[in-house]
This record gives structure tokens, C-alpha cells and sequence, in this order.
């Protein structure tokens, strides 16, 4: 593996300062909670919102909060912003409660600023209260398998609204403290039967011709022929410059695995492919279309080698769920809520539920069948000559249920996805002749109605 040197960052102190002098620096990790009001004076009369200001001007705020180190030198600035963060807006929002996490890093840091304000679309922004929390007050560092959130409720100074109480919690670790250290790293490549192949395949840019448009595949492939002919694509986040071992654990079992590095991102730069530290981990276009060509050759690659099976894992990317067209599951609050988990939200058409939604496909019938064998031995065991019938408790209703879903194969949760169209699974995951036939035994063409017919109303018997 070529051993070329790293990049020289000294015409840009803020960049020379984090690469080469990372132990100086400190994570501040913080989660805010939501805000609320301090007491209710006349501010909060019917004419007024929560924050105060008259409903004839904007009935609800849209809160939202920005962090920020302060100091002389914390080594963030407008360009190179780590000691910064802006949390979502909550729209329409009277009780803020955001319950999400960041982190953001600095040294020398003297306090962290907290603004809360809200978003104005015909006028400015408007500061409703601020604070900051002093050095003093900060937790000390710890290290990361150590370490432990203290909790805060602090009244703003600052600011229009001042009477708002801001409850977030905080935790500080030391940026040197690694969350993979080499030795797990060693660990985790000297941990399989036959050992493995470690190698480098450069993908150059045949659009520019210049090594900065280099992008770097890793290659891990097993020795022993234990292993079948399978493969995992990681595609790093932007920003990764490792490749996790707790995860790439799991993932290598059984897998060759290849992790794809981006150009002028991960492993190029100690390539000595970033010459211009502005480019650091932004491609020269500032178009992330560009990476495509890298994922490209990366699968060429792969291709050479005829694997029976490649599967692609993306660190970073967000997840998709697919919910039917009831207006709730698509409102503005819930799909903002979503999108700060890093989730997009996809409609299944309207009438199609039970043709592409798994559950509903193959999942839901044979579950609720296996409810109500449960209900009907239940009744079978009651004493047929009693006047009344006794319904069956939440108790009773709970542990068919429960004991339903265990009992369910994962046979049928597979097959019930390749059904639908869906490519999570190959098409041999099948492994009893019973999954299958439980499945075809739904009529597609009305499943739901099908499944609301052949299952009893639980709810109602344990009324």
C-alpha cells in the first residue's frame, strides 16, 4: 500500500490546527430536550401565544435553537464551522420539544452559547431568549465508554421571551479519545478462519485525468473457502476517514467486503490526493452527482470477481418508510419529526396496501390466524354450561399476541417482502413449503378487507 504523506493544511490555521493537533480539542455532545415557559403572567393571556406574542400577528411561533462554542480561539469559523449547530424549526409549534442530539467541537472553548428564536418569513428572525453556559459548568471530560449526560434547565438572559426555560442535557469527551481504537481495529481483521487479503484499487476520473478526482476502494477478501461468494459495497458518509469495526464486524461474516472512498474524502487524503484543504471532503464541482462514477467503478470491480451476490450498505444514508396515504402519516409536524431522525417518508398509492406493504401481503393474515387458534382454544377451555360468558383479560389478549409473533417464521417475514417486490431477500429464502403456501392463501386483490373478516375483534372480547 503506498505510504504517501498527508496533505499540508498550514496555509489554512483552522484546517492545520484540527488534522495535526487533534488532541487539543473537545466534543461537546448535546441533546436538546424542548422549552417551556417559566411562569404564566399576563404574556400568556387568550389574545397570546406561547412565547407572548399577539395571535393577530402569527398565532404559533416556530422555534427553533442554534449551539455554539464561544471563546477567543475554539477553532471554528464561518468556513470551517464545527463549533456550530442549528437544530430543526418546529413549525406551528406552542410546546417546543425537539428531543434531538448533536455534536460540536472546539478548543480553548470559554462556554457554549444557547439561542432560542423564531422563524420569521416576512421579517427577520426574532431572538426570544439566549444564554451561556459558562466553562465552569460545562461537565468535565470523560472518556467515551465512560461517559454520562448531566442535565440542564436554564432560564434565558437575554432575549424577548426571557421567561422560557430551555431543558437539554450535555456530555463532553476528549476529540483524541477514539471510538475505535487500533487494537479493536487489529482484533477485528485477525478474527476469521484462513485470515484475509487486504488490498487497494484506485479509481481514477477518466473525465479529468487529475489524481485529486481519485477515488480509493479497500478491499477485504476472505482466504478460506468456508465463505461463500458474497459481497458488501460500504459506501462511507461524507466526512468518514474510517471504517467502523464494530459494524464492518458484522458485516464481514460470511462477505468480502469492499468500502468505497470518495474522491478528495476517507482514504484519499492520506494519499496525498487533497492538495487545496478547502476541498476537504467537497468534491471540486460541489456537485455530489459526481460520486456516482465512483460507485460505478467500485461495482466494475466487483463484477470482475462474479460474485453470486453484492450487496450495497450506505453509512449515513437515510432510511425510507413507506406508509399508506392516511393524511396523519404526511403532515408537516410528523414529516419534520421524521426528517431530524434522518427518515424520508414514500406513499404507498392509495388501494395498493395490499399489493405492496409487506404486512399486509403476507405477514397479517397468518399473524391474526395464529391469534385466533389462541382465542379459540381459550374459548374451547371455558365451561359451556355457566350463564355468563367471561371475557377473556388484557392479560390473556397480550400473551396471544405475543406468543402469535414469536411463533411467526421468519420464512414467511422474508417471503413476504420478495412478494411485494421488494429485493431484500434473494429468491431462495424461502425454507418450508408452508411459508409460501400461507402466503398465496391472502387474495391480493382484497387483502385487507380478507384479513378484517377472518380475525375476531380481540379488543372487544377483552372488554
Amino acid at each position: 500500500m503506498k505510504d504517501d504523506p498527508f496533505p499540508d493544511f498550514s496555509h489554512v490555521p483552522a484546517y492545520d490546527s484540527f488534522f495535526n493537533h487533534h488532541d487539543l480539542y473537545f466534543r461537546y455532545h448535546i441533546h436538546l430536550i424542548g422549552a417551556e415557559a417559566q411562569d404564566r403572567g399576563a404574556a400568556f393571556d387568550k389574545r397570546r401565544n406561547r412565547f407572548g406574542r399577539p395571535r393577530v400577528v402569527d398565532a404559533v411561533a416556530d422555534p427553533y435553537v442554534i449551539v455554539e462554542t464561544v471563546g477567543k480561539d475554539t477553532g471554528s469559523t464561518s468556513y470551517f464551522p464545527i463549533g456550530k449547530h442549528k437544530f430543526s424549526v418546529l413549525e406551528n409549534s406552542q410546546s417546543p420539544l425537539w428531543d434531538e442530539k448533536t455534536m460540536i467541537m472546539g478548543k480553548n472553548v470559554d462556554g457554549i452559547k444557547f439561542q432560542l428564536l423564531d422563524k420569521n418569513t416576512k421579517t427577520a428572525d426574532e431572538l426570544l431568549m439566549e444564554f451561556t453556559l459558562d466553562k465552569a459548568d460545562l461537565p468535565e471530560p470523560t472518556p467515551l465508554k465512560d461517559s454520562s449526560w448531566t442535565q440542564f434547565h436554564k432560564k434565558g438572559i437575554g432575549g424577548r421571551q426571557s421567561n422560557m426555560v430551555l431543558s437539554f442535557r450535555i456530555m463532553v469527551t476528549r476529540a483524541g479519545d477514539q471510538m475505535v481504537d487500533k487494537d479493536t481495529s487489529r482484533a477485528f481483521h485477525q478474527s476469521y478462519d484462513g485470515g484475509y487479503a487486504y488490498s487497494e484499487e484506485v479509481l481514477p476520473d477518466a473525465t479529468t485525468g487529475d489524481d485529486t478526482d481519485n477515488a480509493l476502494l479497500q478491499c477485504w477478501r476472505h482466504q478460506s473457502n468456508k465463505y461463500p461468494k458474497k459481497a458488501i459495497l460500504w459506501i462511507l458518509g461524507r466526512n468518514d476517514v474510517f471504517m467502523h469495526p464494530h459494524v464492518a464486524a458484522r458485516l464481514f461474516q460470511g462477505h468480502d467486503l469492499y468500502v468505497l472512498n470518495y474522491k478528495l474524502n476517507g482514504h484519499t487524503r492520506k494519499r496525498g490526493w487533497v492538495q487545496d484543504a478547502h476541498l476537504v471532503s467537497h468534491n471540486r464541482k460541489g456537485d455530489f452527482n459526481v460520486y456516482k462514477q465512483d460507485i460505478a467503478a467500485a461495482l466494475e470491480v466487483l463484477q470482475g470477481i462474479e460474485y453470486d451476490q453484492v450487496l450495497g450498505y450506505a453509512q449515513g444514508a437515510a432510511a425510507i418508510l413507506y406508509l399508506d396515504a392516511f393524511t396523519a402519516h404526511f403532515s408537516a409536524s410528523t414529516k419534520a419529526k421524521l426528517e431530524t431522525q434522518g427518515v424520508q417518508l414514500r406513499a404507498i398509492p392509495p388501494g395498493c396496501t395490499g399489493l405492496v406493504q409487506p404486512i399486509d401481503v403476507g405477514v397479517g393474515k397468518p399473524f391474526k390466524d395464529r391469534v385466533r387458534q389462541k382465542w379459540i382454544e381459550w374459548m374451547m377451555r371455558q365451561d359451556a354450561e355457566a350463564p355468563v360468558m367471561t371475557n377473556a383479560s388484557r392479560a390473556d389478549c397480550a400473551a396471544w399476541v405475543a406468543e402469535s409473533w414469536r411463533n411467526l417464521p421468519q420464512s414467511i417475514l422474508k417471503n413476504s417482502w420478495r412478494k411485494s417486490g421488494f429485493s431484500w431477500f434473494p429468491a431462495d429464502v424461502d425454507d418450508s413449503e408452508d411459508a409460501d403456501a400461507e402466503i398465496a392463501d391472502v387474495d391480493f386483490a382484497d387483502a385487507e378487507d380478507a384479513e378484517v373478516a377472518d380475525v375476531p375483534d380481540v379488543a372487544d372480547a377483552a372488554e
